[in-house]
């Protein structure tokens, strides 16, 4: 099995718009070409993804009716206990005394406090979705407290039933620093209320949910009951092995379809990228003939040190936001954009997604494999850098193209 050459990619006709046929390696990176024109409608693909993976395991998915209230799962019940481990707090909010934080003062507060992120809600098999989450900074509730001793970490626990065996409990702690002094190019974790404009369902982790910006998906606890300020500086997972420090949102790409094309006209292959903590820099794609193994490539074929990898185009941000967006919400609302202007600080918008394209001409009828990577703003293309490259969404991702 043998990569493909210039002299071939030449004879086969693929050749991409405005592109330099120049090997890339990690860390090395021939700027991409610029678009034609401004897109308006991001490469044609839908910026937001509601779509979901179904009931998550933190609630046994029998809750209905007087369980669902009874376990504190709809707005009208919800509550959070806000407690100290070690630490003194000046105003703690109990279950057992009636001052246990509500779903209606928690809304109020958003009306001072509102933050709407946009996510790209990522896990080991790829991504989960792409939405607007609204909700309160969750140093604003630590803040509401009144007067609080000195603590290391916020433990934050989910809803969970001892007596149900399908109920697991989820737990998992951010640091001080996270939760008061995140960086100014990240949103701060929020205690969330809303998706896409309207109240969170119970399989999204409704009606209350974390939202921690940076991280994978796991770090987002479903159906928050409990915050715990503590003075242990020893992070809680309880759910996943591993340090919940780690687990931070991957810069990554793939296509998305058609992937079936007709012969003598131009192709343009397109998809997506999540723009993850070191930032996108760019995508890159490799095209050679079909191998007969429906695009199948071991980790140790020779072919990938010969690979020829080529730059895609990012897609720019469009001038109207409003078709790619939910209903009633504004981009001037939304971190990362500019609240006079409605557009992006910077693009990609961080720990979101952005899209890519690559214009193919002349491809000749058959099959062929299309790889695409993303490359960060450090130069690092993916898998890389990860603790298990290869072996979760970090896998460079492939697609067999038909030419009919």
């Amino acid at each position: 099995m043998r990569s493909i050459s210039r002299r071939d990619l030449l004879s086969l006709g693929v050749l991409a718009a405005g592109s330099q046929m120049l090997p890339h390696s990690l860390g090395a990176w021939a700027e991409p070409p610029a678009p034609a024109s401004p897109s308006p409608d991001l490469a044609g693909l839908p910026f937001i993804k509601p779509n979901s993976t179904g009931p998550y395991r933190g609630i046994a998915p029998s809750l209905k009716g007087d369980e669902l209230i009874k376990a504190r799962l709809t707005p009208d019940t919800w509550q959070v206990e806000i407690l100290g481990d070690g630490v003194a707090l000046d105003k703690p909010r109990k279950f057992d005394d009636g001052t246990a934080l509500d779903y209606a003062t928690l809304v109020d507060l958003g009306k001072k406090h509102n933050v709407k992120v946009l996510k790209a809600m990522q896990c080991s098999a790829g991504l989960s979705n792409h939405v607007v989450w609204e909700g309160v900074p969750l140093r604003e509730l630590v803040r509401s407290l009144g007067k609080v001793g000195d603590f290391q970490r916020i433990n934050i626990s989910g809803y969970h039933d001892p007596s149900n065996p399908k109920s697991h409990f989820h737990s998992v702690s951010a640091s001080y620093t996270q939760v008061m002094e995140n960086p100014l190019r990240d949103p701060p974790i929020i205690i969330a209320y809303r998706l896409n404009g309207t109240p969170i369902p119970q399989n999204r982790g409704g009606p209350v949910r974390v939202i921690v910006p940076w991280a994978y998906g796991f770090r987002s606890v479903k159906s928050l009951q409990r915050l715990q300020l503590t003075s242990n500086p020893k992070p809680v997972n309880t759910y996943y092995a591993g340090s919940p420090d780690t687990n931070f949102v991957k810069t990554m790409a793939w296509p998305e379809g058609p992937f079936t094309f007709k012969a003598g006209a131009p192709i343009t292959c397109r998809g997506m990228a999540v723009c993850g903590l070191e930032g996108l820099k760019g995508v890159e794609y490799w095209l050679r003939p079909g191998s007969g193994t429906e695009g199948k490539l071991t980790k140790d074929d020779p072919a990938w040190k010969t690979a020829t990898w080529q730059p895609c185009v990012i897609e720019p941000p469009p001038n109207d936001w409003k078709p790619h967006l939910p209903a009633g919400i504004s981009s001037k609302e939304i971190w990362g954009f500019d609240p006079q202007t409605g557009k992006p600080k910077e693009w990609p918008v961080r720990y979101s997604i952005a899209m890519w394209t690559v214009r193919l001409e002349d491809l000749k009828a058959g099959e062929y494999e299309l790889r695409v990577r993303s490359v960060d703003q450090g130069g690092i293309a993916q898998p890389g850098p990860r603790q298990k490259e290869g072996k979760d969404n970090s896998a460079i991702q492939w697609r067999v193209i038909k030419v009919t």
